[in-house]
């Protein structure tokens, strides 16, 4: 008997507690998973505005030799 009032048999009760501990590793993972989802998240979003910056010192420098050859 079960707190639902419902009768388990010994197969069910096998099988639940067989489940439970091959959900064990994935759910013992999922925390590092995260942490490296966002940490994987953060570093591009670092790599984006890095060359974001390098691009548009490049066009900057760019414009700027070709503004000395017309001046």
């Amino acid at each position: 008997m079960t707190l639902t009032n419902q009768d388990i048999t010994v197969t069910q009760a096998f099988v639940f507690i067989s489940l439970l501990n091959r959900l064990r590793v994935p759910l013992g993972i999922l925390p590092y998973c995260l942490k490296y989802i966002a940490e994987g998240y953060s570093a591009c979003k670092r790599i984006k505005v890095r060359v974001y910056y390098l691009v548009m010192f490049l066009v900057i420098h760019r414009y700027a030799e070709e503004l000395k050859t017309y001046l």
